[in-house]
Protein backbone atom coordinates (compact mmCIF):
# COMPACT_ATOMS: atom_id res chain seq x y z
CA UNK A 1 0.00 0.00 0.00
CA UNK A 2 1.42 3.45 -0.84
CA UNK A 3 3.11 5.37 2.21
CA UNK A 4 0.20 8.20 1.94
CA UNK A 5 -2.33 5.93 2.97
CA UNK A 6 0.21 4.42 5.50
CA UNK A 7 2.47 6.80 7.46
CA UNK A 8 0.08 9.03 9.04
CA UNK A 9 -2.81 7.47 11.27
CA UNK A 10 -6.29 9.75 13.05
CA UNK A 11 -6.93 9.38 16.17
CA UNK A 12 -10.90 8.34 16.67
CA UNK A 13 -12.00 8.00 19.96
CA UNK A 14 -16.10 8.66 21.48
CA UNK A 15 -14.66 8.93 25.06
CA UNK A 16 -11.15 9.30 25.66
CA UNK A 17 -9.76 12.82 24.82
CA UNK A 18 -6.71 13.07 22.71
CA UNK A 19 -3.29 13.42 24.97
CA UNK A 20 -0.44 14.12 22.88
CA UNK A 21 2.12 13.27 25.87
CA UNK A 22 0.52 9.90 25.78
CA UNK A 23 -1.42 8.25 23.13
CA UNK A 24 -3.53 6.06 23.22
CA UNK A 25 -2.65 3.72 20.22
CA UNK A 26 -5.91 1.37 20.08
CA UNK A 27 -7.56 4.67 18.86
CA UNK A 28 -5.01 5.30 15.80
CA UNK A 29 -5.78 4.02 12.62
CA UNK A 30 -5.14 4.55 8.94
CA UNK A 31 -7.22 7.00 7.10
CA UNK A 32 -8.07 4.12 4.56
CA UNK A 33 -9.59 1.73 6.92
CA UNK A 34 -12.11 5.34 8.15
CA UNK A 35 -15.53 6.29 7.20
CA UNK A 36 -16.42 9.71 7.58
CA UNK A 37 -19.92 10.74 8.86
CA UNK A 38 -21.82 13.64 6.96
CA UNK A 39 -23.68 14.51 9.96
CA UNK A 40 -21.33 14.37 12.81
CA UNK A 41 -18.48 15.89 10.66
CA UNK A 42 -15.71 13.45 11.98
CA UNK A 43 -13.77 10.65 11.01
CA UNK A 44 -15.58 7.01 12.25
CA UNK A 45 -13.49 3.97 13.09
CA UNK A 46 -15.06 0.78 12.09
CA UNK A 47 -15.68 0.14 16.13
CA UNK A 48 -17.92 3.48 16.28
CA UNK A 49 -20.41 2.03 13.71
CA UNK A 50 -22.83 -0.75 13.40
CA UNK A 51 -23.82 -2.89 10.47
CA UNK A 52 -27.01 -4.53 8.80
CA UNK A 53 -26.84 -7.43 6.99
CA UNK A 54 -29.10 -6.68 3.45
CA UNK A 55 -28.15 -9.64 1.27
CA UNK A 56 -27.11 -12.94 2.28
CA UNK A 57 -25.90 -15.75 -0.44
CA UNK A 58 -23.60 -18.44 -1.38
CA UNK A 59 -20.92 -17.20 -3.56
CA UNK A 60 -20.24 -20.72 -5.09
CA UNK A 61 -24.03 -21.36 -6.12
CA UNK A 62 -25.27 -18.33 -5.91
CA UNK A 63 -28.38 -19.03 -3.38
CA UNK A 64 -29.93 -16.47 -1.43
CA UNK A 65 -30.18 -17.17 2.57
CA UNK A 66 -31.03 -13.60 3.16
CA UNK A 67 -33.92 -14.55 4.88
CA UNK A 68 -32.41 -16.98 6.99
CA UNK A 69 -31.33 -15.20 9.81
CA UNK A 70 -29.72 -18.08 11.97
CA UNK A 71 -27.63 -19.86 8.34
CA UNK A 72 -23.91 -18.78 8.24
CA UNK A 73 -23.25 -21.98 5.76
CA UNK A 74 -24.13 -23.20 2.80
CA UNK A 75 -27.07 -25.61 2.91
CA UNK A 76 -26.40 -26.67 -0.76
CA UNK A 77 -23.93 -29.04 -1.91
CA UNK A 78 -20.82 -26.44 -1.48
CA UNK A 79 -17.93 -27.24 0.25
CA UNK A 80 -14.44 -26.24 0.74
CA UNK A 81 -11.19 -27.43 1.19
CA UNK A 82 -10.31 -27.56 5.04
CA UNK A 83 -5.91 -27.08 3.74
CA UNK A 84 -6.22 -24.26 1.69
CA UNK A 85 -10.19 -23.39 1.49
CA UNK A 86 -10.78 -23.85 -2.43
CA UNK A 87 -13.65 -25.53 -3.80
CA UNK A 88 -14.37 -29.14 -3.93
CA UNK A 89 -15.51 -31.34 -6.73
CA UNK A 90 -18.15 -33.60 -5.72
CA UNK A 91 -18.27 -37.11 -7.52
CA UNK A 92 -19.83 -40.22 -6.61
CA UNK A 93 -19.61 -44.03 -7.22
CA UNK A 94 -22.67 -46.49 -7.56
CA UNK A 95 -22.56 -49.50 -5.27
CA UNK A 96 -24.76 -52.71 -5.02
CA UNK A 97 -28.17 -51.71 -4.23
CA UNK A 98 -28.80 -48.74 -5.20
CA UNK A 99 -25.91 -47.39 -3.04
CA UNK A 100 -23.29 -44.80 -3.32
CA UNK A 101 -19.99 -43.25 -2.17
CA UNK A 102 -18.98 -39.75 -2.28
CA UNK A 103 -15.72 -38.23 -2.84
CA UNK A 104 -14.84 -35.19 -2.68
CA UNK A 105 -11.66 -33.77 -4.83
CA UNK A 106 -9.74 -29.95 -4.20
CA UNK A 107 -8.85 -27.94 -7.14
CA UNK A 108 -6.13 -26.56 -6.06
CA UNK A 109 -3.90 -29.00 -3.70
CA UNK A 110 -3.76 -32.90 -3.21
CA UNK A 111 -6.68 -32.95 -0.71
CA UNK A 112 -8.91 -35.87 -0.84
CA UNK A 113 -11.86 -37.39 0.83
CA UNK A 114 -13.92 -40.24 0.69
CA UNK A 115 -17.61 -40.87 2.32
CA UNK A 116 -18.32 -45.09 3.18
CA UNK A 117 -21.15 -46.49 1.34
CA UNK A 118 -24.62 -45.17 1.98
CA UNK A 119 -27.92 -46.98 1.22
CA UNK A 120 -30.24 -43.80 2.15
CA UNK A 121 -30.81 -41.07 0.81
CA UNK A 122 -29.28 -38.39 2.62
CA UNK A 123 -27.59 -34.58 2.36
CA UNK A 124 -23.78 -34.66 2.52
CA UNK A 125 -23.36 -32.36 5.42
CA UNK A 126 -25.14 -34.90 7.24
CA UNK A 127 -23.18 -37.80 5.62
CA UNK A 128 -19.96 -35.67 6.27
CA UNK A 129 -20.81 -35.58 9.75
CA UNK A 130 -21.93 -39.01 10.38
CA UNK A 131 -17.93 -39.76 9.79
CA UNK A 132 -16.84 -37.48 12.32
CA UNK A 133 -15.47 -40.21 14.91
CA UNK A 134 -12.70 -39.05 15.80
CA UNK A 135 -11.64 -38.54 19.37
CA UNK A 136 -11.41 -34.62 18.83
CA UNK A 137 -14.98 -34.89 17.26
CA UNK A 138 -16.31 -37.36 19.93
CA UNK A 139 -15.45 -35.01 22.73
CA UNK A 140 -17.40 -31.76 20.66
CA UNK A 141 -20.29 -33.88 20.55
CA UNK A 142 -20.14 -34.76 24.24
CA UNK A 143 -19.37 -30.97 25.32
CA UNK A 144 -22.47 -30.06 22.96
CA UNK A 145 -24.97 -32.88 24.34
CA UNK A 146 -23.79 -31.70 28.09
CA UNK A 147 -24.30 -27.74 26.97
CA UNK A 148 -28.13 -29.03 25.63
CA UNK A 149 -28.65 -30.90 28.63
CA UNK A 150 -28.09 -28.26 31.17
CA UNK A 151 -30.93 -26.77 33.13
CA UNK A 152 -31.39 -22.81 31.52
CA UNK A 153 -32.65 -21.57 34.53
CA UNK A 154 -29.29 -22.17 36.16
CA UNK A 155 -26.65 -19.14 36.91
CA UNK A 156 -24.49 -18.49 34.25
CA UNK A 157 -21.24 -19.39 36.57
CA UNK A 158 -22.68 -22.25 37.47
CA UNK A 159 -23.56 -23.88 34.41
CA UNK A 160 -19.62 -22.48 33.22
CA UNK A 161 -17.98 -24.27 36.25
CA UNK A 162 -20.18 -27.55 35.00
CA UNK A 163 -18.97 -27.69 31.72
CA UNK A 164 -14.71 -26.90 32.69
CA UNK A 165 -15.59 -30.02 34.72
CA UNK A 166 -17.13 -32.00 32.26
CA UNK A 167 -14.35 -30.66 29.54
CA UNK A 168 -11.59 -31.49 32.25
CA UNK A 169 -12.82 -35.16 33.11
CA UNK A 170 -13.13 -35.96 29.69
CA UNK A 171 -9.93 -34.54 28.40
CA UNK A 172 -7.54 -34.34 30.85
CA UNK A 173 -8.58 -37.01 34.36
CA UNK A 174 -9.69 -40.02 31.76
CA UNK A 175 -7.47 -39.01 29.10
CA UNK A 176 -6.19 -42.41 27.68
CA UNK A 177 -5.87 -41.54 24.09
CA UNK A 178 -4.31 -38.65 22.57
CA UNK A 179 -6.95 -35.56 21.17
CA UNK A 180 -6.56 -35.88 17.56
CA UNK A 181 -8.69 -34.41 14.69
CA UNK A 182 -9.33 -35.79 10.90
CA UNK A 183 -10.02 -33.09 7.87
CA UNK A 184 -13.12 -33.56 6.64
CA UNK A 185 -15.14 -31.05 3.62
CA UNK A 186 -15.97 -28.10 5.25
CA UNK A 187 -19.60 -26.41 4.37
CA UNK A 188 -19.18 -22.79 2.62
CA UNK A 189 -19.87 -20.18 3.79
CA UNK A 190 -22.08 -17.10 3.42
CA UNK A 191 -21.08 -14.13 2.07
CA UNK A 192 -22.95 -11.13 3.17
CA UNK A 193 -23.71 -7.58 1.85
CA UNK A 194 -24.59 -5.17 5.03
CA UNK A 195 -24.90 -1.74 5.30
CA UNK A 196 -23.12 0.57 7.79
CA UNK A 197 -24.16 3.07 10.00
CA UNK A 198 -22.51 5.87 12.35
CA UNK A 199 -23.35 5.04 16.10
CA UNK A 200 -23.85 8.43 17.49
CA UNK A 201 -26.51 9.63 14.74
CA UNK A 202 -27.66 6.54 12.88
CA UNK A 203 -26.39 7.93 9.60
CA UNK A 204 -25.89 5.91 6.33
CA UNK A 205 -21.94 5.79 6.16
CA UNK A 206 -22.02 2.84 3.54
CA UNK A 207 -24.77 0.91 1.61
CA UNK A 208 -24.42 -1.36 -1.66
CA UNK A 209 -26.80 -1.61 -3.90
CA UNK A 210 -28.73 -5.08 -4.17
CA UNK A 211 -31.89 -4.88 -6.37
CA UNK A 212 -31.68 -6.06 -9.49
CA UNK A 213 -27.88 -6.51 -9.57
CA UNK A 214 -26.16 -9.93 -9.18
CA UNK A 215 -24.86 -11.05 -6.26
CA UNK A 216 -20.82 -10.69 -7.42
CA UNK A 217 -21.30 -7.62 -8.63
CA UNK A 218 -20.18 -4.73 -5.76
CA UNK A 219 -22.13 -1.54 -6.98
CA UNK A 220 -22.51 0.64 -3.75
CA UNK A 221 -25.36 3.35 -3.09
CA UNK A 222 -23.64 5.80 -0.32
CA UNK A 223 -20.07 6.01 0.42
CA UNK A 224 -18.34 7.62 2.87
CA UNK A 225 -14.88 6.83 3.41
CA UNK A 226 -12.47 8.86 5.16
CA UNK A 227 -9.84 8.91 2.46
CA UNK A 228 -12.39 11.00 -0.37
CA UNK A 229 -12.74 13.58 2.07
CA UNK A 230 -9.75 13.94 4.53
CA UNK A 231 -6.42 15.24 3.06
CA UNK A 232 -3.82 12.83 2.50
CA UNK A 233 -0.80 13.42 5.12
CA UNK A 234 2.49 11.61 4.56
CA UNK A 235 6.11 12.79 4.91
CA UNK A 236 9.60 12.17 3.12
CA UNK A 237 12.85 12.73 4.51
CA UNK A 238 15.38 15.79 2.68
CA UNK A 239 18.36 15.64 5.47
CA UNK A 240 19.02 14.31 8.51
CA UNK A 241 16.68 16.05 11.00
CA UNK A 242 14.78 18.29 7.79
CA UNK A 243 11.84 16.13 6.87
CA UNK A 244 9.11 17.45 3.84
CA UNK A 245 5.29 17.33 5.44
CA UNK A 246 3.14 16.36 2.10
CA UNK A 247 -0.41 16.92 2.38
CA UNK A 248 -2.95 15.93 -0.32
CA UNK A 249 -6.26 17.19 -1.33
CA UNK A 250 -8.56 14.55 -2.55
CA UNK A 251 -11.93 16.41 -2.70
CA UNK A 252 -12.77 17.88 -5.90
CA UNK A 253 -13.17 21.63 -4.46
CA UNK A 254 -10.26 23.43 -2.25
CA UNK A 255 -9.73 22.93 0.84
CA UNK A 256 -8.46 25.51 3.71
CA UNK A 257 -6.09 23.65 6.26
CA UNK A 258 -4.27 24.92 9.51
CA UNK A 259 -2.31 22.51 11.35
CA UNK A 260 -0.68 22.68 14.69
CA UNK A 261 2.10 20.75 15.56
CA UNK A 262 2.77 20.88 19.73
CA UNK A 263 6.29 20.72 20.88
CA UNK A 264 7.03 18.49 24.17
CA UNK A 265 9.97 17.45 25.87
CA UNK A 266 11.67 15.01 23.78
CA UNK A 267 10.55 16.56 20.22
CA UNK A 268 10.94 19.98 19.25
CA UNK A 269 9.91 21.29 15.86
CA UNK A 270 10.61 24.30 13.42
CA UNK A 271 7.88 24.58 10.25
CA UNK A 272 7.57 27.21 7.85
CA UNK A 273 3.89 27.69 7.40
CA UNK A 274 1.04 26.23 9.59
CA UNK A 275 -1.96 28.05 7.02
CA UNK A 276 -2.80 27.07 3.74
CA UNK A 277 -5.15 26.28 0.66
CA UNK A 278 -4.90 23.07 -1.27
CA UNK A 279 -6.64 23.59 -4.83
CA UNK A 280 -9.16 20.74 -6.10
CA UNK A 281 -7.67 17.27 -7.38
CA UNK A 282 -7.10 16.56 -11.02
CA UNK A 283 -8.36 14.35 -13.47
CA UNK A 284 -4.17 14.19 -14.63
CA UNK A 285 -2.51 12.27 -12.23
CA UNK A 286 0.58 12.74 -12.60
CA UNK A 287 0.09 16.53 -11.65
CA UNK A 288 -1.41 15.60 -8.26
CA UNK A 289 1.81 13.59 -7.10
CA UNK A 290 4.11 15.72 -4.80
CA UNK A 291 7.33 16.27 -6.14
CA UNK A 292 9.05 14.10 -3.39
CA UNK A 293 7.39 11.36 -4.82
CA UNK A 294 7.90 11.51 -8.13
CA UNK A 295 10.75 9.29 -9.23
CA UNK A 296 13.07 8.81 -12.48
CA UNK A 297 11.88 5.21 -13.36
CA UNK A 298 8.82 6.04 -16.02
CA UNK A 299 9.33 8.67 -18.53
CA UNK A 300 5.74 10.26 -17.19
CA UNK A 301 7.31 10.84 -13.81
CA UNK A 302 11.05 11.75 -15.07
CA UNK A 303 9.27 14.66 -17.51
CA UNK A 304 7.07 15.95 -14.77
CA UNK A 305 10.19 15.89 -12.43
CA UNK A 306 12.33 17.92 -14.86
CA UNK A 307 9.29 20.13 -15.75
CA UNK A 308 8.88 20.51 -12.31
CA UNK A 309 12.80 21.16 -10.67
CA UNK A 310 14.32 22.86 -14.36
CA UNK A 311 17.85 23.21 -13.34
CA UNK A 312 17.57 22.60 -9.89
CA UNK A 313 16.56 18.73 -10.58
CA UNK A 314 19.89 17.39 -9.12
CA UNK A 315 20.31 20.11 -6.30
CA UNK A 316 21.08 18.50 -3.20
CA UNK A 317 19.33 19.84 -0.08
CA UNK A 318 21.71 21.31 2.74
CA UNK A 319 20.75 22.82 5.80
CA UNK A 320 21.62 26.34 4.40
CA UNK A 321 19.03 25.47 0.95
CA UNK A 322 16.13 23.18 2.72
CA UNK A 323 13.79 26.39 2.54
CA UNK A 324 13.74 25.71 -1.35
CA UNK A 325 12.11 22.71 -1.15
CA UNK A 326 9.24 24.36 -0.29
CA UNK A 327 6.40 23.22 -3.03
CA UNK A 328 3.23 23.78 -4.29
CA UNK A 329 1.12 21.97 -6.80
CA UNK A 330 -2.04 21.75 -8.00
CA UNK A 331 -3.54 19.99 -5.00
CA UNK A 332 -0.86 19.74 -2.51
CA UNK A 333 1.67 21.37 -0.72
CA UNK A 334 5.07 19.78 0.34
CA UNK A 335 6.59 22.04 3.60
CA UNK A 336 9.67 21.96 5.09
CA UNK A 337 9.94 20.98 8.74
CA UNK A 338 12.95 20.54 11.08
CA UNK A 339 12.54 17.87 13.93
CA UNK A 340 14.89 18.04 16.40
CA UNK A 341 14.61 15.00 18.53
CA UNK A 342 17.44 11.79 19.84
CA UNK A 343 15.08 9.61 19.08
CA UNK A 344 15.26 7.22 15.57
CA UNK A 345 11.80 7.49 14.92
CA UNK A 346 9.79 9.78 15.98
CA UNK A 347 5.31 10.11 16.18
CA UNK A 348 4.53 13.34 15.57
CA UNK A 349 1.16 14.66 16.86
CA UNK A 350 -0.71 16.84 14.40
CA UNK A 351 -3.61 19.00 15.00
CA UNK A 352 -6.04 19.26 11.59
CA UNK A 353 -8.01 22.08 11.19
CA UNK A 354 -10.36 21.21 7.81
CA UNK A 355 -12.80 23.44 5.98
CA UNK A 356 -14.02 24.19 2.63
CA UNK A 357 -17.51 24.51 0.86
CA UNK A 358 -19.49 23.93 -2.62
CA UNK A 359 -19.38 20.12 -2.04
CA UNK A 360 -21.74 19.08 -4.95
CA UNK A 361 -23.08 15.94 -2.94
CA UNK A 362 -26.74 15.75 -1.27
CA UNK A 363 -25.97 14.95 2.75
CA UNK A 364 -22.24 16.36 2.41
CA UNK A 365 -22.68 20.39 1.23
CA UNK A 366 -19.96 21.54 3.23
CA UNK A 367 -16.99 20.19 5.55
CA UNK A 368 -16.13 22.22 8.74
CA UNK A 369 -13.87 19.58 10.96
CA UNK A 370 -10.55 19.14 12.79
CA UNK A 371 -9.30 16.08 14.41
CA UNK A 372 -5.60 14.59 15.56
CA UNK A 373 -3.07 13.08 13.30
CA UNK A 374 -0.13 10.97 14.26
CA UNK A 375 2.98 11.28 11.29
CA UNK A 376 5.65 9.32 11.49
CA UNK A 377 8.87 10.47 10.99
CA UNK A 378 12.00 8.12 10.35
Amino acid sequence: MSNIYTNSRVYCSSSKPFNKNQVDKNYLFSSIDLFFCPKCLSPKALYQTYFEIVYKFCSNCLTDFTRSKDQHTCSKNCFICPECSSNLEISFENHNNNSKSFNFKCVYCKYYFKTPIINKPKPLISIINECKTDPFNVLCHKISDELRDTNMSEKLSERAIKNLQFISKESIEDKKEQITTAKYPMPKKLTTKKSIFCMSCRTVLFAPIVENVPPLTNKVLIKYNAVDYLPHISSSKLIDNIHLLNFINPLKTKVYLEILIPNNENCKTEITTTEFILGPKSSNIVKTIPTAYLTESTSQSKSELILRKGGKMYQEPTVDNYHEFFEKGINWISIPIVVSSDEKEVELPIHVKLTCDELPEKELTKIETSYWSIIVIR
